[in-house]
């Protein structure tokens, strides 16, 4: 084959049906449908996730424990003045710190609240906490707690990983089969091999995970989730090679 033309495109309307059309959306799924599951399993409902991070708050006392039954739901700082949300240690409504660690000790079941007319109620919507898993960061339950976005985006992650694997077997060529091909190269495997173990040093090696913001998730929260879709993408490109 002759080397392209200086004229022609590298990027043609051909390689950007397959990579958006094709292979993006599943590729966005090996790394959604995990990060979503991880979620759920530490008590957060579908959604509820949707616009969570706009919403504001009251932080509440180190040793209040969250009790639905109570009148302020177990947050000793939140009040109500009719309809205003205040707080008795003089604190404002805010929203959580999600990225770093600041309210890492935080129980948003009783941080998300409102009043109305007069009530102190829950502003999110929760589910069954599935997954009772502490976090060495932490040293709390992962459930109700920011903690979980850091799960879930390391699942996320994860699951794009697997995603990844299966695309360098599946790019290998353009028209051949994969039972076609022999796995002999060298660089391909190790760089498979490589980036699995990379994954695995990001998920439980401490402090590196702190660096990085990933989390030491469960077996089957390491994009475990994401392998159907990332099989999806083999199935469907030999579907395509054998038409």
């Amino acid at each position: 084959r002759n080397p392209r033309q200086k004229y022609d495109h590298m990027v043609t309307m051909k390689l950007l049906v397959f990579s958006y059309l094709q292979n993006g959306w599943i590729q966005g799924f090996c790394g959604f449908v995990p990060y979503f599951v991880v979620m759920h399993d530490f008590g957060w409902d579908f959604w509820g996730i949707f616009y969570t991070v706009l919403k504001t708050g009251i932080p509440h006392a180190p040793n209040d424990i969250f009790d639905e039954t109570l009148p302020n739901l177990g947050n000793s700082y939140a009040k109500c003045n009719g309809n205003t949300l205040i707080s008795t240690n003089g604190d404002e409504a805010r929203s959580p710190d999600w990225l770093y660690l600041v309210d890492q000790n935080v129980d948003l079941r009783m941080f998300y609240v409102k009043c109305n007319n007069g009530v102190l109620e829950r502003d999110i919507k929760t589910s069954t906490c599935l997954v009772p898993q502490l976090s060495p960061i932490s040293q709390m339950p992962v459930c109700y707690t920011t903690e979980t976005l850091k799960y879930a985006q390391s699942a996320f992650f994860y699951g794009v990983v697997w995603g990844q694997v299966s695309n360098a077997f599946l790019l290998k060529t353009r028209f051949i089969s994969i039972k076609h091909q022999p796995f002999s190269n060298f660089f391909t495997i190790f760089a498979v091999h490589f980036e699995v173990c990379l994954m695995l040093v990001m998920a439980y090696c401490y402090p590196l995970n702190v660096v990085l913001g990933s989390r030491d998730t469960v077996w089957y929260h390491l994009g475990i989730h994401g392998l159907p879709f990332s099989m999806l993408q083999l199935i469907g490109d030999e579907i395509r090679k054998g038409l």
